[in-house]
Formats: C-alpha cells, sequence, structure tokens
C-alpha cells in the first residue's frame, strides 16, 4: 500500500480504485467467510489511500450486502459495477442502496436505449464504460454517453487502446475526448479475426447473436 500511495501522491489524474476478491472460501476465527475478509480488505485500502483525493472506488465487494457494509464505514463514493452488469434484472438492483455512481455498460444492458432508460430511472452520477468492445462496438457506449445530459466523471470508453489488434482503426481519444459516429469494420481485420477463431469459438458467437436477436423480438 505505501508504493501505491507514493504513486497516488505523485499523480495529477483522477484516482478510481477497483476491487478483486478471490472465491477460494475462508474460515476463520477473524474471518468466518470471504463476506468479512473482503469488507475489512477494502476498509483498510481505502481508509490508507483516500486522504489522496480519490474520486471513487469502483465495486470494492463482490456482494451487494459487502458493498451495503463497506458503505457505511468509509467516505470515499462507491461505483456499482458488477452488481449491475452480472444481475439477470438491472433495473431491480436497489443501485442507490450500494454506492454513490453507476457504472453503466451497454453491450451487456441491451444497447444505448437501454443504457439511457436505466440512467433515467437510476436518478443518479453514472459513468459510461465499454467491456472491452472492438472500435465498432464503442460506437453505442460513445452515443449512450453523449446522450446523457450530465457526465460528471470521465467515462471509461478508452479501451481501443488496449487491444493488439482491431478490426478498424481503433477508435482512441484525442484529449480526452471521443466523437460520436459510425465505425464501419475493415474487410482484411475481419478476415484475419476469423481466421484466428477456432471453429467452436464462431458457433458460440453465431448462437449468442442468434439468441440475442430473439430476445429482441
Amino acid at each position: 500500500l505505501q508504493a501505491v500511495a507514493r504513486v497516488v501522491a505523485d499523480s495529477n489524474f483522477p484516482i478510481t480504485i477497483e476491487g478483486h476478491t478471490d472465491n477460494v472460501p475462508i474460515r476463520t476465527a477473524q474471518f468466518p467467510s470471504n463476506w468479512e475478509l473482503s469488507a475489512v480488505r477494502a476498509t483498510t485500502v481505502l481508509r490508507r489511500l483516500s486522504a489522496y483525493g480519490i474520486e471513487y472506488v469502483e465495486q470494492p465487494c463482490r456482494t451487494a450486502d459487502e458493498l451495503r457494509e463497506l458503505r457505511g464505514r468509509i467516505d470515499v463514493p462507491i461505483a456499482v459495477d458488477e452488481s449491475i452488469r452480472t444481475s439477470d434484472d438491472p433495473r431491480g438492483v436497489a443501485v442507490r442502496e450500494l454506492g454513490d455512481v453507476a457504472v453503466l455498460k451497454p453491450a451487456p444492458l441491451g444497447g444505448a436505449q437501454a443504457t439511457l432508460d436505466l440512467a433515467e430511472q437510476l436518478g443518479m452520477p453514472v459513468v459510461v464504460s465499454g467491456s472491452l468492445d472492438s472500435s465498432v462496438g464503442l460506437d453505442t457506449a460513445i452515443a449512450a454517453a453523449a446522450s446523457l445530459p450530465e457526465l460528471p466523471y470521465a467515462c471509461g470508453l478508452g479501451t481501443g487502446a488496449l487491444f493488439a489488434d482491431d478490426i478498424t482503426t481503433p477508435r482512441l481519444a484525442e484529449g480526452g475526448h471521443l466523437t460520436v459516429g459510425r465505425t464501419a469494420p475493415d474487410l482484411p481485420a475481419l478476415l484475419r479475426a476469423r481466421d484466428r477463431m477456432s471453429d467452436d469459438r464462431a458457433a458460440w458467437w453465431r448462437q449468442r447473436l442468434a439468441d440475442a436477436w430473439a430476445v429482441k423480438g
């Protein structure tokens, strides 16, 4: 933590913290379950680093109960991410009870309009983020972000810089901004991607597309 604190202290950029917890069961006198361990870890880290102007901490605990418990212990705003993204019913998640910011990812939520509808329902600060989408897929998240009346925090849409290759010219931020638009895939890049994919994986994606289309009706 001291090493992390030194880096944070020397940074002029907004700082967020993402929490990760393992799923190996624990049962000791101090930590009867992973729930207690996760909450204590998150509390300890946040209290040590909160002096450095952290904007918010992103999903520092895995479960809704852990988030609710942690929120009562710290002053750093909590952003709810996986509790929304992995829910079978994102509209049914009591996000305002769990955190102060909602991280919305249009791809798993069902598109830009579904994201905007959920943002309106929540009535709280929103961060629009990609889910490691290609530059073609990022268009949807960028459009959703641009359609919101207010964006108090930076969006997580710079993922185009993370890929070794893309199916088109990567969508990269310039001066911290991305433009709204439609990005066409590049045919040679699509063919390269096809050649890298196994038959089983290609079949999996075709079935996923068919299932998504069926849900859309």
